[in-house]
């Protein structure tokens, strides 16, 4: 994994960045509740639940898109903006707010901001539970229980859900299964320090190496001889 591509808070609905880095840093990957779908090419969206019930008929304009529902609360993206919605009241949104981008809502959290603006830790009613501060210029889901973030000084770190900050001033940061590595904080170049999603560091190693993933209590990396 490089940092460049995982913490951009994405004004797109993409699977693998909200599933590869928001929820399969844990094992066991909730199935969803409900899906959107259209009954033919050009329909316009209705929401399903697992059974295959129509929870929703036909809602939202064939032209818009419909996040992925692990809960209740979904967003709608139409024309360039976002508006979170719920299952229970699917005809309204959550709040008046219109973002610029989003991700989507799991264990009761996500992200959403403004053009402009800084990136808010919104909950499943909509409120806003956090803001981040200005020089966090991009963030995502690293686990059920944190998120990453970049700051305008291109460091790394990781907050808790309600915003708090855990971790911050590493120059590489990687996760996966409740694991985090990061490396390069201030001058300590050469040392990579192994933390659980907290923050308590529970190992470290040194070398000039490139971590590939994280996986079963795992760390494989790669090293200057390509071994």
């Amino acid at each position: 994994m490089t940092n460049k591509n995982l913490y951009h808070l994405s004004p797109l609905f993409l699977l693998g960045l909200f599933t590869s880095c928001s929820l399969s840093t844990d094992n066991d990957i909730p199935s969803q509740q409900y899906i959107a779908v259209q009954a033919e090419s050009g329909d316009d969206w209705s929401i399903i639940d697992s059974e295959g019930n129509v929870i929703v008929e036909e809602e939202y304009d064939a032209d818009d898109q419909v996040s992925p529902i692990y809960d209740k609360t979904y967003w709608v993206k139409s024309d360039n903006t976002y508006q979170l919605y719920s299952i229970d009241n699917p005809k309204k949104p959550l709040n008046d707010e219109e973002y610029t981008a989003a991700t989507i809502m799991f264990q009761g959290r996500c992200l959403a901001t403004k053009a402009g603006h800084p990136i808010q830790i919104l909950n499943d009613e909509g409120e806003v539970v956090a803001t981040l501060p200005r020089d966090i210029v991009s963030a995502i889901r690293g686990s059920r229980t944190t998120f990453l973030f970049e700051k305008a000084d291109g460091t790394y770190g990781w907050t808790d859900l309600n915003g708090n900050i855990i971790q911050q001033g590493y120059k590489q940061l990687h996760t996966g299964e409740g694991t985090i590595v990061a490396v390069g904080k201030k001058t300590d170049e050469g040392k990579w320090l192994i933390y659980n999603n907290k923050g308590n560091q529970t190992g470290s190693f040194k070398g000039t190496y490139s971590v590939l993933g994280i996986s079963y209590g795992y760390i494989s990396v790669k090293a200057e001889n390509d071994k």
